[in-house]
């Protein structure tokens, strides 16, 4: 199964869960899901909400997903708090900050809102989170995959979304870990860099580093 295909089943599996949380009350009438990613526009995204689209013509919920412009905590929290204004019934997050997100989702917790995460395993304030991988041995496929293409010697740099998001920094940390343990002669040449989620920022980034 590639990423595209991951992506998909994850928006259906998040819906089918939300589906389960009061199956017989979402039966009575239409119930309404939004979902908060980290960036909108970006390939993993909208791959995304193509599994969020088809979940919720296969379910019969008014699914949709919405994303900040930028890579930025504080615009993925005021979307929070508008749907908890509009009085959603279900939030899904893909958090980009955990402890930025914590307060606003007591907030829906409060207001009686669900709130499902995805790369969020340590976020407070959610109903549960949902993971379709094993993120330690997820980071050192990855790994593996760049010591093949590098013929397991030479420096290398890491990237992950933003150093705030959690998810990505185990991947990260299981894949450094693993060459340390397995590949002596590959060499990392400085801390990891934010950006991954944004194809101009990392390309900048990479130009640095080059």
């Amino acid at each position: 199964m590639n990423r595209r295909e991951t992506m998909k089943l994850l928006g259906a599996t998040v819906l089918a869960g939300a589906v389960g949380l009061s199956s017989f009350a979402w039966a009575q009438d239409q119930k309404k899901m939004v979902t908060v990613v980290k960036i909108a526009g970006i390939p993993w995204f909208n791959a995304l909400e193509n599994g969020i689209k088809k979940a919720a013509t296969d379910f019969s919920i008014d699914a949709s997903m919405v994303g900040p412009a930028n890579v930025d905590p504080a615009q993925q929290v005021k979307l929070l708090e508008d749907l908890i204004a509009q009085k959603v019934d279900v939030i899904g997050l893909v958090p980009l900050d955990v402890k930025v997100a914590e307060p606003v989702l007591k907030r829906a917790q409060e207001a009686g809102i669900p709130v499902i995460t995805h790369e969020g395993p340590e976020q407070e304030g959610r109903t549960w989170n949902v993971e379709l991988i094993d993120s330690v041995q997820f980071g050192e496929v990855q790994m593996q995959r760049l010591a093949q293409e590098m013929g397991e010697e030479g420096e290398y740099v890491v990237y992950v979304g933003t150093l705030t998001t959690p998810l990505h920094n185990i991947w990260a940390d299981s894949a450094i870990a693993y060459q340390e343990k397995n590949y002596p002669n590959m060499k990392l040449v400085t801390d990891r860099f934010p950006g991954a989620d944004e194809i101009d920022t990392s390309y900048k980034t990479t130009l640095d580093v080059i």
